[in-house]
């Protein structure tokens, strides 16, 4: 008996239906209050991935119909089409933008209810919805950022669990089977992480499909089976196998045994305290390393704490694919593995490839704890000790609730000044007085100013050592390249800014310049710089 079951076997009071619901709301409402005090708080800025979401979104109100971005396959644009009615009926803004991402925030804490009430019952999916609800700021920030598609899939992946365990433990027809499929190809769509629930779903199918087949006709059509189902795929593998790496390079391979060393080392080390809620994810690895002085020994502790519990839960499920609850188990080796053994790592400081274990944290943590609140016998009668389930919730919330209290907007940025919302309606202002429409600029920088000044002024990305960088809409580029009076805007004494004026005083160029808080404005030049790269 695994430790998934041993758990069910602990006596508790029976939820009813009606108590279970009214406890869900006021989960909801908790995670609603939290969620909203970021949005206007902390996370209030947003960043130039979330603006391209929203500049999409008002592209699609405009008769565009994008599926995919050119030449950028990892990201679908479900949550753009989504926003583009809202931008319609609220306006282009920042919590309009957030909205999508909002609901699907939501939608996931019901899926996980959903999901551990399949498993354990009611109690399960009430913990499990909690500890979603009031999460890690992994989670949190992930679960709220406009277009990153992560909350989306973890909605529509942890849905398509629960659909699969339904209909396997109860004879499903086909419209439900194609429901689960729909959901998965959608998730795909939005983002390739959804492959691991595809994955999980697909194994656990065949294990029930090969099951009943042995059950009825023997290891004879079971060879058979498997080689049809092989066959196509290393067919595909052999001739499209080089496209793919080239199309998908961010799921290359790791070249040596080494490297995945390496990877399994810094998951442990740094990946795990962030999903605990210990460290705050960054983009910056400067600001990130910050945040760890004085707190190694916590630290230390999170990692052990984390890698024992991973330990107990999988021995005790080491036969995972002999029961539904099994499948969770899976999915965690599965998300785990490939994060180490594909070249994903290079997000460590913020493991966003690992958030499908949010999906299984929760109630693997629940099975664990119920699992050592063994009961007591008093007069030959289980009577349940619910104080360390209550002190373990109780502990884990606190952190959790820390966590998201403790967020520093500098650290979720991407970019080492730490530039705030101030810095962003500061710098459209300036644009507006001076009626100007074009700019030559940074990513991180343009289309945040883009979205801000809502399409007032328009972006040519410059790249690294100011060369042509990543523009997403070529229109806005070719406006910029076509325009006489464009600015160029640096974050202020910056390698680039500076490259940028020993360039201008090389060739003579005259110019003026402002400075905007930690920006710096070069504009009214005398000639046209024109970039050496295009990699556009």
């Amino acid at each position: 008996m695994t430790l998934w079951n041993k758990a069910q076997r602990v006596y508790h009071p029976r939820i009813s239906c009606s108590s279970s619901r009214c406890v869900l709301s006021c989960i909801l409402l908790l995670a609603l209050a939290v969620r909203v005090y970021l949005l206007i708080g902390p996370l209030n800025p947003i960043e130039s991935d979330e603006a391209v979401v929203g500049l999409i979104a008002q592209r699609i109100l405009h008769g565009e119909r994008p599926f995919f971005e050119a030449g950028f396959l990892q990201h679908g644009f479900l949550e753009a089409y989504l926003t583009a009615p809202l931008f319609a009926a609220f306006g282009m803004n920042r919590l309009t933008l957030r909205l999508v991402p909002l609901g699907f925030s939501l939608l996931f804490i019901l899926a996980v209810y959903w999901l551990g009430q399949a498993l354990y019952g009611r109690r399960a999916g009430l913990l499990s919805a909690l500890y979603v609800a009031v999460p890690p700021s992994m989670l949190t920030i992930w679960g709220l950022k406009a277009g990153a598609g992560y909350i989306d899939v973890l909605t529509l992946g942890t849905l398509s669990l629960a659909l699969t365990i339904h209909s396997m433990r109860h004879k499903a027809n086909a419209t439900r089977w194609a429901a689960i499929w729909v959901l998965i190809l959608i998730g795909v769509w939005v983002h390739l992480i959804a492959g691991f629930y595809a994955l999980v779903i697909g194994l656990a199918m065949a294990y029930w499909v090969i099951r009943r087949l042995q059950q009825r006709y023997g290891a004879v059509v079971i060879a058979v089976l498997t080689s049809a189902l092989l066959a196509p795929t290393l067919i595909l593998a052999t001739v499209f196998g080089s496209q793919l790496t080239t199309a998908l390079p961010g799921l290359a391979f790791v070249e040596s045994a080494t490297e995945f060393r390496l990877n399994l080392v810094s998951t442990i080390k740094t990946a795990m305290p962030i999903m605990a809620g210990v460290l705050q994810p960054s983009a910056s690895e400067s600001l990130f390393s910050q945040q760890l002085a004085g707190r190694q020994g916590i630290i230390q502790a999170c990692v052990w704490i984390c890698v024992t519990l991973c330990a107990v839960v999988l021995w005790a499920n080491r036969r995972v694919l002999t029961r539904a609850s099994g499948m969770l188990c899976v999915l965690v080796l599965i998300t785990a593995t490939a994060f180490c053994l594909f070249r994903l790592n290079f997000i460590v400081h913020e493991p966003r490839y690992l958030l499908p274990l949010y999906t299984a944290i929760p109630l693997a943590a629940y099975a664990l704890v119920e699992s050592w609140d063994k009961s007591s016998r008093v007069g030959g009668t289980a009577q349940a000790r619910p104080w360390l389930t209550t002190g373990v919730t109780a502990a884990i919330l606190i952190l959790n609730l820390y966590s998201n209290v403790a967020i520093k907007p500098a650290l979720n940025l991407p970019s080492l000044s730490g530039y705030t919302l101030a810095d962003n309606q500061a710098l459209v202002e300036w644009f507006d007085r001076r009626d100007i429409h074009h700019v030559y600029t940074d990513y991180w920088i343009g289309y945040w100013l883009a979205f801000e000044s809502q399409g007032r002024v328009v972006p040519y990305i410059i790249g690294p050592n100011n060369t042509i960088g990543w523009n997403r809409h070529i229109p806005y580029a070719v406006a910029v390249e076509e325009s006489t009076d464009p600015a160029y805007v640096f974050l202020a004494d910056s390698p680039e800014e500076q490259a940028f004026a020993q360039h201008l005083g090389a060739h003579g160029i005259t110019h003026r310049l402002d400075h905007v808080l930690i920006y710096t404005i070069y504009w009214e030049l005398s000639a046209h710089v024109h970039f050496p790269v295009d990699n556009r």
